[in-house]
């Protein structure tokens, strides 16, 4: 098949899939299979799966449900709500005070997350050695 062929196949298949409610990441995967199915054959798919599953089961993922864990603590306990509400009346008169609260909150939530990890933390200068 050639590649005006496959654009096509991608470029319709992606309008239909998405005008009829699938979402976009499952419809660009459904399409990357049908295409190599295509393209290379049974035997791509074994490779496809191979790689998927070599993406997912990396450390870094291990990440994101905590990370969501510990977003809903903080939105659950209004520990950040109080946060903000704070630096919010302490900075309110200061030119640009939401985008300075804001940026203050990214800090302090920075080293809360990284306070035992001195490599990681771009902010926590105390704790770099």
């Amino acid at each position: 098949m050639s590649v005006g062929i496959l654009s096509l196949i991608i470029l319709f298949g992606l309008i239909g899939l998405i005008s009829i409610g699938v979402p976009l990441g499952f419809a660009s995967g459904f399409l990357g299979a049908v295409i190599v199915l295509l393209k290379i054959g049974p035997n791509g798919l074994g490779i496809l799966l191979a790689r998927m599953y070599a993406l997912v089961t990396t450390y870094s993922f291990l990440s994101v449900p905590l990370f969501i864990f510990m977003a809903s603590l903080l939105e659950r306990s209004n520990i950040a709500r109080d946060l903000y509400d704070s630096l919010n009346a302490w900075l309110k008169k200061t030119r640009g005070g939401v985008a300075v609260v804001t940026a203050i909150m990214a800090t302090i939530m920075d080293l809360l997350v990284h306070h035992e990890d001195n490599h990681r933390s771009a902010l926590c200068f105390a704790c770099q050695s």
